[in-house]
């Protein structure tokens, strides 16, 4: 028994062939060695050959449960992540299945929400058929668009897409990486929403929500059915942003703690929103594609944020430059009813 028990020990060593090559000779050798010395001193002969076979045996039935156990594993990996993390993830948790901590780790991410305008709407007016292969192809691209950026799908709900940026393994530029990959979902969407238009079909745009901060990340559920996912209060403001962009007019706003580890040279400032139910305000930022126009409203940002005399002066320059952007026409109506500032209180998700 005691060396069946070595012999299942050797095989759980976390060594390479050759180390364990060498332990399973060392161990035989100690067999022979104390069938020499008990017999030459004590004349006691130990069972020396069904020593070693029952080694050999624990060895032999130990390998084969843990193989089952990491085919299991990795085939677990596999199937967790096959359509939702990018190839590089993949290949790496499998190579490395420790790395993914199964129970759920505490780590800070990026979260990236979707969600078509009007889509309630548009499926009771479109026939099933028409509007099936519709959707499956956008959500065919922006898929794409997420794992060519890193990012992990969380979950796909009816018309919403959720990904998590720096989880199941590290992504340093995380924060980066989900606000370029919502300017390509942007891109795409609006590029999209024409085309699928052209055709009679009432395909609005799509409003994008980018937020960071900690989050509790990992598999929760059930052992017949789990998902991997993230909870915590930046997932939930990453929520929260995309619903403002109704508010708003916009179509991607980002939060001031994904602007403060990413501070790309696209994002304007919106202002600080208190929204319902939270006592601070959040930053919110829109990324701006169009270096003119982003430039232009320099000055009027500036002014809000200070709450400025100037304030409408120049807000009313720009207009008359850009009379449609969402963000300033909000602005513009905000002090209209005797607001100030940039700072907004929002009585409504």
């Amino acid at each position: 028994l005691a060396a069946a028990v070595m012999g299942a020990a050797l095989a759980g060593w976390g060594r390479g062939p050759a180390a364990k090559g060498a332990a399973g000779l060392a161990l035989l050798a100690g067999f022979a060695a104390a069938d020499f010395v008990l017999w030459g001193r004590f004349l006691i002969a130990p069972p020396t050959v069904p020593m070693a076979l029952a080694a050999a045996l624990g060895f032999t039935f130990a390998s084969t449960a843990l193989h089952w156990l990491y085919r299991r594993k990795r085939d677990f990996l596999r199937h967790a992540f096959a359509h939702y993390a990018p190839d590089g993830v993949i290949r790496e948790l499998l190579r490395h299945p420790d790395r993914l901590r199964l129970g759920g780790e505490r780590r800070d991410v990026t979260l990236l929400f979707t969600d078509i305008q009007g889509f309630t709407a548009m499926s009771e007016a479109v026939e099933g058929e028409r509007l099936v292969p519709v959707l499956n192809a956008y959500m065919d691209r922006l898929t794409d668009i997420i794992l060519a950026h890193g990012g992990t799908i969380d979950r796909m709900v009816g018309d919403a897409v959720i990904a998590i940026f720096n989880a199941p393994l590290d992504v340093p530029d995380h924060a980066c990486r989900a606000v370029r990959a919502a300017m390509a979902i942007d891109d795409f969407a609006r590029a999209y929403s024409a085309e699928i238009q052209a055709r009679g079909i009432p395909f609005k745009l799509t409003r994008i929500g980018v937020n960071s901060g900690p989050a509790t990340v990992g598999n929760f559920g059930g052992s017949q059915r789990f998902q991997y996912t993230a909870h915590g209060d930046c997932v939930n403001t990453a929520a929260r942003l995309e619903t403002l962009s109704k508010h708003i007019g916009t179509t991607v706003l980002v939060g001031g703690a994904t602007r403060d580890a990413c501070p790309e040279p696209t994002l304007r400032r919106v202002g600080g929103f208190i929204l319902m139910g939270k006592h601070e305000p959040v930053d919110v930022y829109e990324p701006v594609a169009d270096p003119e126009r982003l430039d232009a409203y320099r000055p009027t940002e500036k002014a809000l944020h200070d709450a400025g005399p100037d304030a409408r002066t120049t807000l009313d320059a720009f207009l008359e430059r850009y009379p449609a952007d969402p963000v300033a026409v909000f602005h513009r109506q905000r002090l209209e009813r005797g607001e100030t500032g940039d700072r907004v209180v929002m009585g409504e998700k």
